[in-house]
């Protein structure tokens, strides 16, 4: 009769779970950029999203609706990395705030733009100017690079990646 032997040997083992570490080692610096880069462009697509929209609501509104960063969802601070809201301004000079949002935390946003404005035709008013908004990590711009949501002239905006400089 033959006796079969299942299971590993702890030579075997030995040499899996030095596989699995090397492995590890290799992978999780990959996996931390992937998240840094995920996390950035994520944040650069919601502003693009909240520019899109002021735009649209511009126009179906008939009047200027505003984006500008804001820290506490409410005033405009220019403090992009903190978040921003968009809000229109209805004939009796009240404001409406149509959507807020928070910024991702760990990541920070400069820009010489510091409220956006669209007419109802679409394109920039209010003495707002066309520009770049810059989202980097907040410990530094590593490979991920950086995002830059564009602003053009006439008021579309489209996402650039920046390296770091």
């Amino acid at each position: 009769m033959k006796r079969i032997n299942f299971g590993f040997t702890l030579i075997e083992m030995l040499v899996m779970l030095l596989l699995i570490a090397v492995l590890a080692g290799i992978g999780i610096p990959s996996f931390t950029q992937l998240v840094r880069n995920n996390q950035i462009t994520a944040q650069a697509n919601g502003l693009l999203g909240a520019l899109q929209y002021a735009r649209s609501e511009a126009i179906r509104q008939g009047g200027d609706v505003s984006v500008c960063g804001s820290s506490d969802g409410a005033t405009c601070d220019g403090a992009w990395g903190a978040g921003w809201v968009v809000f229109s301004v209805d004939a009796s000079n009240n404001r409406q705030v149509l959507r807020v949002s928070e910024g991702a935390t760990g990541l920070t946003a400069s820009g010489g733009v510091a409220t956006i404005t669209y007419s109802s035709n679409g394109l920039l008013g209010g003495g707002s100017g066309n520009g770049t908004i810059r989202i980097e990590h907040s410990s530094g711009c590593g490979n991920e690079g950086r995002r830059g949501v564009v602003i053009t002239a006439t008021g579309r905006a489209h996402i650039v990646q920046e390296a770091c400089a």
